[in-house]
C-alpha cells in the first residue's frame, strides 16, 4: 500500500501508490475530510472494516433483519456486519461478476431490510438497477465505497446516495489507515462523541522527529504484503492489529495521513489512473471483467480473467508485474463457495492488474506487452 515500485531491471511495477516527501512535508491546506465528502455526517474510523461495523449498528434495525449482499465478496466485508448483529443473506453473482437483476427481484426478501451495493474497484457498474431496485422493494441502501473513494455517478459522489456509506482511504490512497462513515439517511444520524484522540497509525511508528526515515524504510521494502498479511505493518507497527480492528470508538486519522490527503492533486490522480485504465483495456480487452469505463470511475486496478490464474501471476512476477486478487477464494465468506460455483469460479480466475497514478504510460504498456505475450506463448492462459 505504501511502497512506490515502478518497472526496471531492477525495480518492480507495484500494486499501490508511494508516498513522496513532498506529501508527507507540506503543511495543511484545508481539513482533509471537506477535500473528500460533502456531508457533515462523516465519522473517521480506523479502518472501512469498522466502519461497516458502525454502520449497521447506526441503522438499529431489529434483531433478525437482513441485509442482501452479493456472494463474490471479501470476508473483511461480512465479518463487521456480522458482529455487530446484521443477518446476512448472499445472492448469485454471475461469471462475469454481475448481477441477475431478474433473479434478485424473485428471491424472498421478507426479512430483508437493506441492500449492499458494492462499487468493485472503483466502477459505477449497474448503479441504476440497484437504485431502482432498492425503490421498488424499498429497501435501505448500504453503498461499499472502498473502492471508489474518487469515483462519480452522475456528477456525483458515490456514497452519497445510498442510506449510509462505508470508504476505505488507503485502499485508495498513499496513507497508512483510515476508514470513514456517511451517514445520510436523517433516521440513522447518531453522532459518536468518543473520537480517540490518541496517535494513530503514523504517530505510533514515527519516533524522535526521524519521519522521513521511516518513510524511506516503507519505500525500500519491495514486498510488504506476504502471506496474504499486512506483515509490513506489523513488523513495523506491533499494535496495528488492535488499531485496526478496534470498533469500541471512531480514531481521528492520524496527522501524517490528513497531510498527504490535503496535498494531492486528486484531479491528476484522477487522470493518471483513468489514462492508465485506458491502456489496458486497448490492449486487453479479450480477457477484460469489465466491457467500459464510465466518466466518473475511477479504478483502483483493472481485472483480467484468466485460467490458471496462480500459474499466470507467478508469470507476471517473474517479469517484475505484481498483480493482486479482488477476491481470491480463501477470502469469501464462509460456505459462499460452496453454495455459489460461480463466484467460486471468478474467484479463481480474476487477477487485478496496478494502474495507480505512480506508474507511467510506458511502464502500463510494459505490463501489456508481457501479458500478450504470455497469452500468446502459453495456451493454457487464455
Amino acid at each position: 500500500m505504501l511502497i512506490k515500485m515502478m518497472i526496471s531491471k531492477k525495480r518492480k511495477l507495484g500494486k499501490m501508490p508511494g508516498i513522496s516527501s513532498k506529501l508527507v512535508e507540506t503543511g495543511l491546506k484545508s481539513n482533509w475530510a471537506h477535500n473528500l465528502f460533502h456531508s457533515k455526517f462523516v465519522y473517521p474510523f480506523s479502518s472501512a472494516r469498522s466502519s461497516l461495523f458502525y454502520a449497521w449498528k447506526s441503522m438499529n434495525l431489529p434483531k433478525g433483519d437482513e441485509i442482501l449482499i452479493p456472494s463474490f465478496i471479501c470476508n473483511s466485508v461480512s465479518e463487521p456486519l456480522i458482529e455487530a448483529g446484521a443477518k446476512i443473506k448472499y445472492f448469485k453473482v454471475l461469471p462475469d461478476g454481475n448481477y441477475d437483476w431478474e433473479e434478485l427481484a424473485s428471491l424472498d426478501l421478507s426479512n430483508v431490510k437493506v441492500f449492499l451495493w458494492v462499487h468493485f474497484l472503483g466502477l459505477a457498474g449497474d448503479f441504476s438497477e440497484a437504485l431502482k431496485f432498492c425503490k421498488s422493494k424499498r429497501l435501505y441502501l448500504l453503498e461499499d465505497c472502498s473502492h471508489a473513494l474518487l469515483t462519480t455517478y452522475k456528477n456525483k459522489t458515490v456514497g452519497s446516495f445510498g442510506d449510509v456509506a462505508c470508504f476505505s482511504l488507503r485502499k485508495c490512497l498513499p496513507v497508512l489507515g483510515g476508514g470513514v462513515l456517511q451517514i445520510n439517511n436523517p433516521k440513522f444520524n447518531k453522532p459518536f462523541l468518543n473520537i480517540n484522540k490518541n496517535p494513530q497509525v503514523g504517530d505510533k511508528a514515527r519516533q524522535d522527529g526521524e519521519r522521513l526515515e521511516y518513510f524511506n524504510y516503507l519505500r525500500s521494502i519491495q514486498s510488504w504484503q506476504v502471506n496474504g498479511g499486512d506483515l509490513l505493518y506489523k513488523e513495523v507497527l506491533p499494535n496495528i492489529d488492535f488499531i485496526l480492528n478496534d470498533k469500541r470508538f471512531p480514531y481521528e486519522l492520524d496527522q501524517i495521513s490528513q497531510n498527504i490527503i490535503n496535498n494531492i492533486d486528486f484531479c491528476d490522480l484522477k487522470r493518471k489512473v483513468r489514462r492508465n485504465f485506458k491502456i489496458y483495456f486497448k490492449h486487453l480487452k479479450p480477457i477484460s471483467l469489465f466491457n467500459k469505463l464510465d466518466t466518473g470511475d475511477v479504478p483502483i486496478g483493472f481485472p483480467v480473467i484468466v485460467k490458471n490464474r496462480d500459474a499466470f501471476r507467478s508469470e507476471l512476477e517473474r517479469h517484475d508485474i505484481l498483480p493482486t486478487c479482488h477476491w481470491p477464494d480463501y477470502l469469501l465468506p464462509d460456505g459462499v463457495a460452496k453454495q455459489f460455483p460461480d463466484t467460486l469460479k471468478l474467484a479463481n480466475s480474476i487477477l487485478t492488474l496496478p494502474c495507480h497514478q505512480d506508474l507511467s504510460t510506458e511502464d502500463i504498456t510494459y505490463a501489456c506487452e508481457v501479458i500478450k505475450n504470455l497469452l500468446l506463448e502459453e495456451k493454457n492462459y487464455a
